[in-house]
This record gives C-alpha cells, sequence and structure tokens, in this order.
C-alpha cells in the first residue's frame, strides 16, 4: 500500500518562515570556545498550516504524484484537481483548523481505500468541518473558539464523538437524570407513607396500653 502524502510532511522550511540562516546559531562561552546551536526542523501540526502553506504544499504533492504515476489519467489528475477545489470552497465557510484536519483524514483514508479523489466523504465531513458561526469575521475569538480547538469533544475516556452523536448522548444523561429525580422523588414518598404509618400506629398501640392500664 503506498504511502498518504500528508500537507504538514511536505511544509519546506521556507514556508514555516525559518530561513538557513536561523537554524543554526553560535553562541560563545568562556575560553573562546563556541557552541553552534542548530534547530530541528519541526513539522507543524495540521491545524497549524496555513492556507498559503497549504496552496503550495498541494501543487507540490500533486507534482510528486504524477511524477509517481498515482495521478495517470487524463481523469485522475482532473478528480484531484476536484477536490482541491473542494477543500477551497470548505475553507470560506468552515474554520481553517477543521477544514485541514479533514484533508489529513481524507488523504489517508484515499490511499487506505483506493477511492476516487474528489468524491464525498460524509462521514469525515460531518466529523471534522466546523461551520464558522455568523459575524464573527475578522473579531477575535475566544480561547475556546480560536484555531487549534477540535471541532469535536470528548468522553470522560478521551475518546472523540462526532457532532451528530452528542445529541444522541445528551439525550440520554437528560433522560437518566429524570428517571433519577424520578425515583428519588418516588422512595421519599414512600418513607413519608411508611414514616406516617408508623407514626399512627404506634400511637394508636400507646392508647391501647393507656386504656388497659387503667
Amino acid at each position: 500500500m503506498c504511502k498518504p502524502y500528508l500537507i504538514p510532511d511536505f511544509v519546506t522550511r521556507a514556508t514555516q518562515g525559518t530561513g538557513s540562516e536561523s537554524l543554526e546559531r553560535e553562541v560563545c562561552m568562556q575560553g573562546g570556545a563556541q557552541l553552534v546551536l542548530r534547530q530541528a526542523n519541526v513539522r507543524p501540526l495540521p491545524e497549524q498550516v496555513t492556507l498559503a502553506q497549504f496552496l503550495s504544499t498541494n501543487a507540490r504533492i500533486m507534482a510528486k504524484l504524477i511524477r509517481e504515476g498515482r495521478l495517470r489519467s487524463q481523469e485522475e489528475l482532473l478528480d484531484y484537481l476536484k477536490y482541491t477545489a473542494d477543500v477551497g470552497d470548505y475553507a470560506q465557510v468552515c474554520e481553517l483548523p477543521s477544514v485541514l484536519l479533514y484533508d489529513k483524514e481524507y488523504r489517508k483514508k484515499q490511499v487506505r481505500r483506493n477511492t476516487k479523489w474528489g468524491s464525498d466523504d460524509t462521514h469525515l465531513s460531518t466529523f471534522y468541518l466546523h461551520r464558522r458561526r455568523r459575524g464573527n469575521a475578522g473579531k477575535p475569538q475566544p480561547p475556546s473558539q480560536r484555531a487549534g480547538r477540535p471541532p469535536w469533544q470528548t468522553d470522560r475516556c478521551g475518546v472523540e464523538i462526532c457532532r451528530s452523536c452528542r445529541f444522541i448522548q445528551s439525550s440520554i444523561v437528560d433522560r437518566r437524570q429524570q428517571l433519577l429525580k424520578e425515583q428519588s422523588s418516588s422512595i421519599d414518598a414512600s418513607c413519608r407513607a411508611v414514616s406516617e404509618y408508623a407514626s399512627s400506629n404506634f400511637a394508636t398501640q400507646v392508647d391501647i396500653f393507656l386504656q388497659e392500664y387503667r
């Protein structure tokens, strides 16, 4: 099986904003000795890639796929271009980090299942794509809505839950809490009934004892 070509793996040092002069730094030490520090070329996370980096890197990946024969016919090339256009359309209405995460999983799934480039994937789009809120363009977002926040939630065990499943889970939790409240109210009512019965029965027994005693 071929290896999927992911955007962060092809982001160059130039597109990361780290030129060759910033990769090495000399540190002078006592006695005239010099220590050279080299900065490693750390690959960015998918959600940290900028739109400009995606454009240049996507073209670089397409050229590599053509050279390796993985985009052979004109139809396959047009399919890849259609997928690129679809990603651009998603980026216009969805948060960019969610689009980049979608792109990563789409490329991995395309290689794993050998699917046609540009084919719709409802599961991935529902799970990863997170639409922007209207009226927030150009406005600073609170920390909970900034780039890097995944478009899904995790349960207590750290398992990712897609947005389409969150409503079902919350409904189950609400129903469980409602049943616990109803059960608690029923128990309280039963306890009050038993307590009232015991009190009245005790008073009756006391009256009978006093009558017999007299």
